[in-house]
């Protein structure tokens, strides 16, 4: 088998792609797509049936009009990463692979869409903070990772490598030097800033003041009972949406054995599947279905069963697969396409060029781009982290916005 240089690789793909056959957007087609959560992608080689070799590492590429026979793609992925490529035909799944290699064939007219993945294997976490808290960083890390955000942060999952932080500094302070540190697998690596100046301890003041005195936490009345979330300070950037969601009766804190409100609200606390079918219920203000027997056995004889039988009835997609666990953490991905569903907002179609971590193959990826375009989701930001779970605050949040949706209609 006779192989071809890079250079000459390249040359020879420049050459074709000004030619019909390879410039028509019509016929015989190739979408190879590169995902991954941090970010950095590896490098690929498509080996056509006439022994030519295409080699890229964009996250992106497509060929068109390719001829017929047998294609094999192979990958260089990431260091300390792992490999799944799937293989598309139109709608349908031909294939999924764990291993950096594929085989596949193409006839004439196939629209073939390879999804290529990354999981690294060897990760730990990374913290940044800051005394003040609340200053601003831009991190860097292995392959293109680049995050920014304020302190504090908490990155899990991260890829082991090295890292890097810069601050920004408060008028009057002197200016950080960046700070650089190597994460190992299984290891924490925190980042950490603490500023001397004037602004400084006006900042620490300021924190301070927001957080004393006796209407520091959120009181709202709930079933006819005044009750004080003890663990959401009114100074939070969660507290309004706490109080509107707890006052229209769509969230409330956590209950004792007698049913008593005990003031807990829980913000950090991840929503379970079970949780997100209530609250869809609530947003909405239907009641469930109480006499359904739920097709999902995990959801049966427990106190979620009627909202997930009438979650089916209804046709929500998340819980149409009866065979997920509703006491699990619901993802981001799927409180996005429940909210969108029943506050019947069409979908359009994703291009994958929002998000870093959102692409055209990611799942409910056009739900997650229609909720940004509608302003359910905040668009600045560089990852959606569609497969992270969600927290009770982030959860209130959402409602709010699902509830100023309803009020426009």
């Amino acid at each position: 088998m006779r192989y071809f240089s890079p250079l000459f690789a390249g040359v020879l793909m420049s050459a074709l792609l000004q030619t019909t056959a390879f410039a028509e957007k019509t016929g015989t087609s190739i979408i190879i797509e590169q995902q991954n959560l941090s970010g950095s992608i590896g490098k690929w080689t498509l080996l056509s049936p006439h022994e030519m070799q295409f080699k890229e590492s964009e996250a992106t590429k497509t060929f068109y009009n390719l001829p017929e026979g047998i294609f094999t793609l192979f990958v260089t992925p990431p260091q300390g990463a792992n490999t799944t490529i799937r293989v598309h035909k139109g709608d349908e799944l031909l294939t999924t692979v764990k291993t950096p290699q594929v085989t596949f064939s193409m006839q004439k007219g196939d629209d073939i869409r390879i999804s290529i993945s990354y999981i690294f294997t060897r990760v730990g976490t990374v913290g940044v903070q800051s005394d003040p808290a609340g200053l601003h960083f831009e991190m860097i890390g292995p392959g293109s990772i680049r995050i920014a955000d304020d302190t504090p942060q908490s990155y899990l999952h991260s890829p082991e490598g090295q890292y890097a932080v810069t601050y920004e500094t408060l008028e009057g302070c002197r200016v950080p030097a960046t700070q650089s540190l190597l994460l190992e697998k299984d290891k924490r690596i925190t980042f950490s800033l603490s500023l001397v100046c004037d602004s400084a301890d006006a900042q620490r003041a300021l924190l301070k003041n927001q957080q004393t005195g006796d209407d520091k936490y959120v009181t709202v009345s709930i079933q006819g009972q005044n009750v004080t979330f003890t663990d959401v300070p009114q100074s939070s950037w969660f507290a309004s949406s706490v109080f509107r969601a707890a006052k229209h009766g769509v969230i409330s804190g956590y209950k004792d054995t007698t049913g008593n409100l005990t003031g807990v609200f829980g913000p950090e606390n991840l929503v379970t599947r079970g949780e997100l079918a209530k609250i869809a219920h609530k947003i909405i203000g239907i009641a469930p279905l109480d006499a359904n027997l739920p097709q999902n056995s995990s959801a049966r004889n427990e106190w979620f069963a009627s909202y997930i039988a009438s979650a089916e009835n209804n046709g929500w997609e998340v819980f149409l697969d009866a065979t997920i666990d509703m006491h699990a953490p619901a993802l981001r991905a799927e409180v996005v396409i429940t909210l969108l569903q029943i506050l019947n907002i069409p979908l359009q179609w994703q291009k994958g060029d929002l998000f870093s971590d959102v692409y055209l193959f990611t799942p409910f990826a056009n739900a997650i781009e229609t909720a940004a375009r509608e302003g359910i989701i905040d668009d600045t930001q560089l990852f959606f982290r569609p497969q992270d779970p969600i927290n009770r605050a982030e959860m209130a949040k959402l409602i709010t916005i699902a509830m100023d949706k309803l009020v426009l209609k």
